[in-house]
Formats: structure tokens, C-alpha cells, sequence
């Protein structure tokens, strides 16, 4: 069995007669009645208010909690919109930074496991509201002594960190200096690219550019605590003509299947005077068996090397 975590930069979802509204819509629709989905990230909303929210909120609101963070007037194309399926319980959600930072926190109905959840959207093309933005996070992190365990940060970064994820082969200025700052980021807290732990040296991109189609990189990214990287199945990216963002799907193991492991001898052993004399008295009344060694002189190796 496995969950399903998906997130898609939408590219606006408040105009009800725009051409690809009821695709998206439809496209949201499938992905939500698909069981094994856990949570779905919905970025760029452009929905400003509770009023301007589309009607699939109701429709699945039995099996979904939906936390947002709304678009602002000095930030239009902002905004966003979590879908959590409800056998996760939202113990706590705070916008960190209005339609760009969200923050939330689950417990498992089942388990009492507890997830948190960042969803950013990055600002493009500005590093220093970029930087801002991972400072939030950061703060977010060690100021409130968060445990990372069960952790994910997932969203449309609007920056790549690698030449592999743009099809130019080139980091522009924004991906300099923004990258710099996020791989600290991701050092001192550990985290991991999904993507790139099962495609280590693919190049597959997220975002095609609606002004020139030559340009594409992998802005859409989901990030993991260790935890959870064993977890990790699949990465794949869904085409569709509805946004210039691919829909990303992260696939990830429920159970996981550990193994026997390894015998190891607690050490206090050796400083145990009884355990000593019961291990000799043993040795000494061993005798020599066929089916237990192969030869007197791999018998007297071992007796001698117990007493």
C-alpha cells in the first residue's frame, strides 16, 4: 500500500468563466477521489477570500480538511489552498507569510503520528523575497523547537538548485543566490529532494515557460526529513494543458518492511562475573559433537577460547 502526496502550481483558480477553470476543477476532482491520496498542494490560488473558494471545498469537505492562506492586493498571484485527507487530524495551521508560507500540523487518527507540513511559494525572480521567505521557514523551524520527524516541504520554489533542472544547463542569477541559502538550509535540518533520491541524475522539468517553450527547469519540488526517505517510491510529473506547471505526484510507502537485523551481545556482559562463571561451566562440560563442529581442532578453539 502506499499514499499518494500531490502539488501543483495551478496558475489561478478565482475566475470562475476563464477557459481552463472547469478542467481544473475536474482535474482537482479525480485527484481527491483517488483513496490513495494523503495531501494535495495547491499553489498561485489567486483566491483572495473564503468566498472566492471554489465548491469542490464543500463537496469534499467529509473527506478532506482544506487549510488556506489567501492572496493579498500587494500580491495578487499568490496564494494556497492544502488538501488533507481526514485520517489525518489538523492539530494546528498558521500562515507564515500571507499566500506565499503555510505552515500545518497532523496527527494520525490511527497511529498518533504527527506530520508537519510546509507548503512555500517562492516569489520569481527576486532572491531577496525568495531568501526572506526561507528565513521564515527557518525561523519557523528552530525558534519553535519543532522536531523534525514526519517533516515535509513541498511547493514551487521559482529556483533550482542543480544544472540538471534546466534544460539550458545554466543557473541563472536568482538560482545563485537563492540556491546558496536553501542548500544550507537543507543541511542543517537534513532534508531531502524526493525526487532526486530515486532520479539522481535525471533531467525531467516541471514548468515550461508560456512566452518561450524552449525554457523548462524543475521549479515544483517536495522535500523529506530521513524518516521518511525510505518511504519515498516514485516521483512522476503530470502533463497537463491546464497550467504551465506539471502536477507532481510523490508516491510513498505506508509500511515498511524492516527484517530480522542484526544480534548484537550487550557489552555490561563482559564486566558480569556470573555471566563469566556460568559461560565456563558450559565450556567445561561441552563434549565433542559431529553435527556442531567439523573437527577436534575447531572444537578445542572454541572451548579454550570460552574458558
Amino acid at each position: 500500500m502506499a499514499d499518494e502526496i500531490c502539488h501543483w502550481n495551478i496558475n489561478g483558480l478565482k475566475c470562475k468563466h476563464s477557459t481552463n477553470y472547469l478542467g481544473k476543477i475536474n482535474q482537482i476532482a479525480s485527484i481527491l477521489e483517488n483513496s490513495a491520496t494523503l495531501l494535495v498542494n495547491i499553489q498561485e490560488t489567486h483566491i483572495p477570500s473564503e468566498k472566492d473558494l471554489p465548491n469542490f471545498v464543500q463537496t469534499y469537505k467529509h473527506l478532506f480538511n482544506f487549510e488556506k492562506s489567501y492572496s493579498t492586493a500587494g500580491d495578487v498571484f499568490s496564494g494556497i489552498l492544502v488538501c488533507i485527507r481526514k485520517t489525518e487530524k489538523v492539530i494546528l495551521s498558521e500562515v507564515l507569510e500571507n499566500g506565499r508560507l503555510l505552515y500545518i500540523k497532523t496527527k494520525n487518527n490511527a497511529s498518533d503520528t504527527t506530520k508537519h507540513i510546509f507548503s512555500i511559494y517562492c516569489n520569481p525572480s527576486d532572491p531577496v523575497k525568495q531568501k526572506a521567505l526561507i528565513a521564515k521557514l527557518r525561523d519557523k523551524i528552530s525558534l519553535n523547537n519543532i522536531h523534525l520527524d514526519s517533516c515535509l516541504v513541498l511547493g514551487d520554489f521559482n529556483f533550482v538548485t542543480s544544472i540538471l533542472d534546466r534544460n539550458n544547463k545554466k543557473m541563472n542569477r536568482t538560482d545563485i543566490e537563492t540556491s546558496r541559502e536553501w542548500e544550507l538550509f537543507e543541511d542543517n535540518f537534513s532534508f531531502q529532494d524526493t525526487f532526486r533520491l530515486t532520479n539522481p541524475a535525471n533531467r525531467l522539468y516541471t514548468f515550461t515557460s508560456k512566452v518561450n517553450q524552449k525554457f523548462k527547469a524543475r521549479l515544483d519540488r517536495v522535500y523529506c526529513t530521513p524518516d521518511i526517505c525510505g518511504k519515498i517510491m516514485s516521483t512522476s510529473f503530470i502533463v497537463t494543458c491546464l497550467s504551465d506547471h506539471k502536477i507532481v505526484k510523490v508516491k510513498m510507502a505506508t509500511f515498511i518492511d524492516k527484517g530480522r537485523g542484526l544480534w548484537i551481545i550487550n557489552n555490561s556482559y563482559m564486566e558480569d562475573t556470573q555471566y563469566h562463571n556460568g559461560i565456563r561451566e558450559i565450556a567445561e562440560n561441552i563434549t565433542f559433537e559431529n553435527e556442531l563442529f567439523d573437527d577436534y581442532r575447531q572444537f578445542w578453539d572454541f572451548k579454550n577460547s570460552c574458558i
